[in-house]
């Protein structure tokens, strides 16, 4: 399940910086999201992990993927997008009943939002184009690998077939690490 990763990396911030209980403290991060976004790519090519955050680390996902795929088929695998599921949660549940070749859950099951929560602030838009445009090139190889784009990409989702993702967003073959 991907998600737009401005909108991750952005939501794991306000997490972090609301963290207030014991046993979370240390996970707390009172830097500006700016600051902490510049220091993390600043940092991405010599520093295996940040102490706080890896925010931007965690939205670079054709190298998680990619990953995954040294370890599994590609079949085996089923690539949602985060707003499938928030859009439509039944249809997201019987795409993944499908691909599991499971019967389908009964209908009218209620699906309550989770961890849905609001911010103090709205990301600001210098912020949010640095983002996308730090993520642009990683989501282009994300897209390539799977063979299909997100609403979260500059250009609007295709709905075209690829040799590589099946019509409900089931990997149909293993792809070479770029």
């Amino acid at each position: 399940l991907l998600r737009d990763p401005v909108e991750r990396a952005y939501s794991a911030w306000n997490m972090h910086r609301d963290f207030n209980e014991p046993g979370y403290m240390q996970l707390k991060d009172e830097r500006p999201f700016e600051q902490a976004i510049r220091e993390e790519i600043d940092s991405l090519e010599t520093a295996p992990r940040m102490a706080k955050g890896d925010y931007v680390r965690r939205g670079i996902y054709h190298e998680q993927l990619q990953r995954y795929l040294r370890h599994f088929p590609a079949n085996q695998m089923l690539i949602l997008e985060s707003s499938e599921l928030r859009r439509s949660p039944s249809a997201a549940l019987r795409r993944v009943c499908r691909f599991l070749q499971v019967p389908d859950l009964d209908e009218g099951l209620d699906f309550p939002p989770v961890f849905a929560g609001s911010y103090i602030e709205e990301m600001p838009n210098s912020t949010e184009r640095l983002l996308r445009e730090f993520y642009a090139p990683h989501n282009a190889r994300l897209f390539e690998l799977i063979g299909r784009k997100f609403e979260w990409s500059e250009d609007r989702p295709t709905a075209a077939a690829s040799p590589y993702m099946g019509e409900d967003g089931e990997l149909l073959e293993k792809r070479t690490a770029a």
